[in-house]
């Protein structure tokens, strides 16, 4: 009977750590996420920026002679 008793303790124990263990995987995983829309955002606003500045730049393009 103890034994079975250190054995219920002892996979307590380890659900509990697997459970933390998937608490910090899930704040991980959200961080990782709000980190990737960041970069989304980021990337689309260069993109726009870099659009932008192409169409700038066509307006002052000169005709070299050949």
């Amino acid at each position: 009977l103890q034994s079975i008793s250190k054995a219920t303790v002892s996979q307590t124990q380890t659900s509990q750590t697997v459970t933390d263990l998937m608490k910090q995987i899930t704040k991980a995983s959200e961080r990782a996420s709000k980190s990737s829309r960041q970069v989304d955002g980021t990337l689309r606003e260069t993109a726009e920026v870099a659009q932008k500045l192409q169409i700038a730049v066509g307006q002052f393009q000169v005709d070299t002679p050949a």
